[in-house]
């Protein structure tokens, strides 16, 4: 049985895989790709520092997630 939490991440990853295809799919770089899955997987959050190094994204330093309450 299918939960509404597995369902949520289903879309969430198959919104990351959209963005990723517009954007150039097989042409943009792996470090981007990752990126872009990252953020399709955090879902709600804000993401306070990426490192850039040769115009490709290393690392996120912090990651604050913001719950809502209503």
């Amino acid at each position: 049985m299918e939960t509404f939490g597995n369902k949520r991440k289903e879309g969430l990853l198959r919104a990351g895989a959209v963005a990723i295809e517009a954007a150039g799919g097989s042409q943009l770089h792996p470090a981007w790709q990752a990126l872009i899955r990252y953020c399709s997987e955090v879902g709600h959050g804000e993401i306070a520092c990426i490192k850039i190094q040769d115009g490709l994204p290393v690392s996120v330093e912090v990651i604050t997630k913001k719950i809502r309450l209503c």
